[in-house]
């Protein structure tokens, strides 16, 4: 998730904020389980940041993250 972050906002680590390449390292985190990156994912697919809008494919990964328990993730959802 962080290497995503990194690239999603150039963050201060040196970076050239590179919005695709950012979403794509959170979208493989959320993948692999990781509850924050469901729930930033999510935002991305509900916004259009860094992908293609699709409020369905979004929805979907915001309830895994919701699922998830996490309070982080649930609170980045709502």
């Amino acid at each position: 998730v962080h290497v995503g972050f990194a690239y999603w906002s150039g963050g201060g680590w040196g970076l050239k904020e590179e919005e695709q390449k950012g979403v794509a390292w959170i979208k493989k985190s959320a993948e692999l389980g990781n509850a924050h990156a469901m729930a930033y994912f999510a935002r991305c697919l509900l916004s259009g940041f860094g992908v293609k809008q699709d409020e369905e494919l979004g929805d979907t990964w915001a309830k895994k993250a919701l699922s998830s328990n996490d309070p982080l993730a649930v609170g980045y959802c709502y």
